[in-house]
C-alpha cells in the first residue's frame, strides 16, 4: 500500500525503534516539491527520542518557512555570495549525502567562505577577484583550499542554474598545486606475519588487555580478508555475514560514522558503489563465526567494545601506532591492508576485479591510489629477453638501406 502524500509542512506518522542502548525516532515532513524531508532523532528512552524528534521537526519547519523567502533573496547581479551560499546549503542538506561530507562542507562554508567571500556580489565575483581571494586564503591560513574550492564551485553552479550568471567563474581560477602523495605501498607476506606477531606480543606483555589486542588483530585480519575500509569493517553485523553458505560472503552495507552530539552510529556506506558483497577466504571464517556467536542480536556489532557498542576507528589506529615501531612497520596504517588486498587482486586478475572488490566507481582510483606498482613489471624479464633477442647484438642481422 502506497503512502498518502503529505501536504507542505504536514508531519507524517512517528515511528520509534531501539538500536542497542539508543532509541531512534523517525518521521517525515511534506514539502512543496513533493519530496518529503526525513527527520530523525535519538535518545536513551523512547519518549526522549520522540521529544527530540519533535524539536527537530520544529527546526525543520522553521527552516522551510525561511526557505520560502529564498527566491526573493536571489536578486540577480546584486545577490551576494553570502546569500547565494546560504541558499545552496539549504538545498544541499536535503540531498542524500554522507555525514562526513556534510561536516566538511559546513566547516568550509562557515569558517572559510563566510568572512572572506560573502561580501562579493554576483557582479563583482569575477575570475580574477575569486582567484586573488583564494590565494590570500591559502597564504594567510596555510590550509589546503581544495574543499573551499569545491564548495565555491557548488555555490556558483547554483547561480548558473538560477540564470544569475552564464558560466561558473570558479572553474576558471588557477588550479591548486598537484597533490604530492607517495605511491601506493602494499605489505609483503613477511611484513604481514610481523604485524600479527607484534599485536599478539603487545597483548601478552600487558601493554593492553588480551581482549583489546585480539580485537585489533581480528579487525585487521578481516580487512586483509576483504579489502574493506576500516569503518566498513567495524560496521559489520551478523546479519551482513553468510558464514554457513557453500561460498561464505560478507555484504558491505554500512560504515561507522561519528555525529556531534550523537556519537558513533551505523551509517550508510561511503558511496553507492560501496554497497557490495565480497567472498570470504577460508582463513577468516572461523574467527567471524566465533564473534557472531557472541553478538546478542543480528544487528549488533561483530567487533564490539567492552560495553557492546560500536568501536571507534581512531582508538584502533592509536593502538596500532603504539605497536608498529617495534615491528619496523612505522609506515603501515590499517588502510595499507586495503591497498595490499587490492594490489593482490589486480596482480592476480585485473583492475576491474580490484575496483569491484574495493567498491570504486572507476579503475582509475584503484590504479592511482591503491595498487602498488612493482619496481619491475611482472613480465619484465621475459620482455627484456625478447628485446635482447630481436634488437640486441646477438639478434638477427640487420641491413642498411641504401
Amino acid at each position: 500500500m502506497s503512502r498518502v502524500p503529505l501536504r507542505p509542512g504536514q508531519q507524517g506518522a512517528v515511528s520509534a525503534s531501539k538500536r542497542g542502548k539508543q532509541w531512534r525516532a523517525r518521521t517525515r515532513i511534506g514539502t512543496t516539491d513533493g519530496d518529503p524531508i526525513q527527520v530523525t532523532a535519538v535518545g536513551p528512552t523512547r519518549q526522549s527520542a520522540i521529544d527530540r524528534l519533535q524539536e527537530r521537526v520544529g527546526q525543520v519547519r522553521g527552516a522551510a518557512s525561511e526557505a520560502a523567502k529564498a527566491p526573493d533573496a536571489l536578486k540577480g547581479a546584486a545577490t551576494t555570495l553570502g546569500e547565494l551560499a546560504e541558499e545552496w546549503w539549504r538545498r544541499y542538506q536535503k540531498r542524500d549525502v554522507a555525514a562526513g561530507t556534510l561536516r566538511a562542507y559546513s566547516t568550509a562554508l562557515r569558517r572559510h567562505l563566510f568572512g572572506r567571500f560573502d561580501d562579493l556580489t554576483i557582479a563583482t565575483a569575477t575570475v580574477g577577484e575569486l582567484n586573488r581571494r583564494v590565494q590570500r586564503f591559502e597564504e594567510e591560513t596555510g590550509l589546503n583550499s581544495r574543499t573551499l574550492r569545491v564548495v565555491l564551485t557548488h555555490v556558483f553552479d547554483l547561480a548558473v542554474r538560477e540564470d544569475l550568471v552564464a558560466t561558473n567563474a570558479v572553474k576558471n581560477i588557477e588550479p591548486p598545486p598537484p597533490r604530492r602523495t607517495p605511491p601506493p605501498r602494499a605489505l609483503t607476506v613477511q611484513e604481514w606475519a610481523r604485524l600479527k606477531i607484534a599485536i599478539k606480543t603487545w597483548g601478552e606483555l600487558g601493554a593492553s588487555s588480551q581482549r583489546e589486542s585480539q580485537t585489533l588483530l581480528d579487525v585487521l585480519v578481516t580487512q586483509a580478508a576483504t579489502g574493506t575500509r576500516i569503518n566498513e569493517t567495524l560496521a559489520l553485523r551478523p546479519c551482513d555475514l553468510s558464514l554457513e553458505a557453500e561460498v561464505p560472503t560478507a555484504t558491505i552495507a554500512g560504515s561507522i560514522v561519528y555525529e556531534k552530539g550523537l556519537g558513533l552510529r551505523h551509517g550508510k556506506p561511503k558511496t553507492t558503489r560501496s554497497l557490495r558483497t565480497v567472498v570470504l577466504p577460508a582463513f577468516v571464517v572461523p574467527m567471524l563465526r566465533a564473534r557472531v556467536a557472541l553478538a546478542p542480536t543480528p544487528e549488533a556489532p561483530v567487533f564490539a567494545s567492552g560495553r557492546g557498542t560500536w568501536l571507534w576507528a581512531n582508538n584502533l589506529r592509536r593502538q596500532w601506532r603504539a605497536i608498529r615501531d617495534d615491528a619496523d612497520l612505522s609506515w603501515v596504517t590499517p588502510h595499507h591492508l586495503r591497498k595490499t588486498v587490492l594490489t593482490l587482486v589486480a596482480d592476480s586478475f585485473d583492475l576491474d576485479a580490484a575496483a569491484a572488490q574495493a567498491g570504486h566507481r572507476s579503475t582509475r582510483t584503484t590504479a592511482e591510489s591503491y595498487v602498488a606498482k612493482p619496481a619491475l613489471a611482472r613480465d619484465a624479464g621475459a620482455v627484456a629477453a625478447l628485446l635482447d633477442a630481436v634488437l640486441g647484438d646477438s639478434g638477427p642481422a640487420t641491413t642498411t638501406e641504401p
